[in-house]
């Protein structure tokens, strides 16, 4: 079972209870909230994800490739006409066999008919999301993560897929403590 260790990017924390009840909004899921909260949110729709997958025997190298999968996504997108929507966003995991897997992509429109091999499309599914904005370096992006899972337990929701990060923030354009990622997961 892959179990989702860290996500590299930026991400937010809304929480919204009142009176034991969970309030559902509908936002865009690419959308930055307000840092430090958690929003609990609705995906109406199922959308697919084009995604570079690669495996490294540690996290550092795993976290290095994630620009050079981008730079190989947008090349392939542009020479097969496929329209991307929204920023980058990326998965990192620890597989069972100790292998960092690193799955970065774009959300597109549509699936192209005919797939080079070294790509994947990903199907995210509608239903409840958990979002979070997390403000400030990467390496913090572990707390979000517990957050949100503890977040959930506290209101008897499950974590039903890995946690994404949608890049809000570029990295060579903005300082460290300004970065801005948003943390997604769907729930159950």
């Amino acid at each position: 079972m892959k179990k989702a260790l860290l996500f590299l990017s930026l991400c937010f924390l809304p929480t919204l209870v009142f009176a034991k009840k969970i309030k559902l909004r509908t936002t865009n899921l690419d959308q930055t909230t307000t840092p430090g909260k958690i929003v609990l949110t609705e995906n109406k729709k199922d959308f697919h994800i084009l995604t570079k997958i690669v495996t490294s025997d540690n996290l550092e190298e795993a976290a290095k490739m994630i620009n050079a999968s981008l730079k190989e996504l947008k090349k392939y997108g542009k020479k097969n006409k496929i329209i991307f929507s929204g920023p980058p966003r990326a998965i990192v995991y620890k597989e069972e066999n100790g292998q960092w897997t690193t799955s970065t992509g774009y959300k597109i429109q549509k699936i192209p008919e005919i797939l080079d091999p070294s790509f994947t499309v990903i199907d995210f599914k509608k239903g409840k999301v958990l979002k979070l904005t997390h403000k400030g370096a990467y390496k913090n992006l572990p707390e979000a993560y517990a957050n949100l899972t503890e977040w959930a337990l506290k209101n008897n929701l499950k974590i039903a897929s890995n946690f994404w990060e949608i890049y809000s923030s570029q990295k060579k354009k903005t300082p460290e403590k300004d970065l801005k990622t948003v943390v997604i997961v769907l729930v159950n």
